[in-house]
């Protein structure tokens, strides 16, 4: 079902809907050449320029880097200087857990006696004929293009660069956010999402609180917190699959629903192969903790914090006094099966993918393998966001007497 791998017969596909975005593909912006302070707050030194690749040590100079040419220039010619003595707690370029790393991100370099940082490549996201959204570009280019050493821009329905980037700046609301995990997961790219719709749980900055924390987002340790999936496909009843085929990734939930002509629905419900309740209703939800505050709550089913690993199941108006909401452990597996359904009856996945379902399939659900990896806004709070923009738990409101 997932878009980009090969599919065998069995696994149906799943449909996308949504905008088709008509913003420039690949549009890259060349590195700005801003002088940038250091995190010592000394002297601003030079990125890059002419002659230099980023991350390349420059001449910074002062008395320290006298001494050192007068000691270069007393050295036999084709000696070698010796290599600095490790430091406990930083890697060395040899040291395996850098293994991967790319030569050109190098986190951190020593100029002189200052500690420079090393800017970000930057994939920027952006449908720009939407409303709203260039004036929040208006924002927060200048702080990206004074703190990136490449950005390059497209929309959210163009093909993502091959390029590796360090972090992406999304913009758009929640639903925007979830589209691009699904792409940017397998990559482990992290998501910095800037919200220009119109509740913003996932899209945590808006246009200020980004520019205010742009030298964080793109330094050497944003706030990076991950997220759960899901991995849902569906099998047909002659269905022979592989283990890792056919299935799609979700961030939110997937849900089952009956559909037109809106009849009750059976479905069959079971926990890593043993034998579970039937419902009768209009459908199911199964949400990841991050998607405990959308739909599944909305049905009635417990809020999960966002850092927790668990599967949520939630009936939809079942016809049973009997079936709650559940909880289930991350590991299991849950599998779905169309016992009586609708013509209309269809698997959502995120609110974005849909997929008509027969008699006989099977949706199975399980944690997804990659973990979608998003930068905290360090001054938002789960709680509180809980009660701002969902009202949790605001009570009537009495007059004085």
């Amino acid at each position: 079902m997932q878009r980009g791998r090969d599919r065998r017969e069995g696994a149906a596909p799943v449909q996308r809907h949504g905008r088709r975005d008509h913003a420039p593909s690949g549009h890259r912006t060349p590195r700005a050449h801003h002088p940038r302070r250091s995190p010592r707050g000394s002297r601003p030194h030079a990125h890059g320029g002419q002659g230099h690749r980023t991350g390349e040590r420059q001449h910074v100079g002062g008395p320290a880097e006298d001494r050192r040419d007068a000691r270069s220039r007393t050295r036999p010619a084709g000696e070698r200087t010796a290599e600095p003595p490790h430091r406990p707690g930083i890697p060395s370029r040899d040291d395996p857990a850098r293994a991967g790393e790319p030569r050109d991100r190098v986190h951190a370099t020593h100029q002189g006696d200052r500690l420079v940082s090393v800017e970000a490549r930057v994939l920027l996201v952006a449908d720009r004929n939407r409303s709203g959204i260039p004036a929040v570009l208006s924002i927060i280019e200048p702080a990206i293009e004074r703190n990136a050493s490449e950005v390059v821009r497209i929309g959210p329905e163009d093909p993502l660069p091959e390029t590796r980037f360090d972090v992406a700046v999304v913009l758009g609301g929640d639903g925007t956010i979830l589209g691009q995990a699904r792409r940017l997961a397998t990559r482990g790219t992290p998501i910095a999402g800037v919200n220009v719709g119109r509740l913003g749980f996932l899209a945590e900055f808006d246009a200020d609180a980004f520019a205010d924390a742009t030298e964080l987002v793109l330094g050497d340790a944003p706030p990076i917190v991950e997220r759960m999936t899901l991995e849902v496909r569906v099998e047909s009843p002659d269905a022979d699959l592989d283990d890792d085929e056919g299935w799609t990734l979700a961030l939110n939930d997937c849900v089952v629903t009956a559909g037109a002509p809106f009849r009750m629905i059976e479905l069959g419900i079971d926990f890593n192969g043993h034998g579970g309740p039937h419902l009768s209703g209009d459908g199911l939800i199964v949400s990841t903790p991050t998607g405990s505050t959308a739909y599944n709550v909305s049905a009635g089913g417990p809020i999960v914090h966002p850092t927790c690993d668990a599967l949520v199941v939630t009936p939809l108006a079942v016809h049973s006094l009997a079936f709650r909401p559940v909880v289930a452990g991350a590991g299991e597996t849950i599998a779905v099966t169309a016992v009586r359904v609708n013509e209309g009856t269809t698997l959502v996945i995120d609110g974005q993918l849909t997929r008509h379902l027969r008699v006989g399939e099977r949706v199975r659900i399980r944690r997804g393998r990659p973990r979608v990896r998003l930068i905290h806004d360090p001054r938002a709070e789960f709680w509180s966001t809980v009660v701002q923009k969902m009202r949790w738990a605001t009570g009537p409101t009495y007059r004085d007497r």
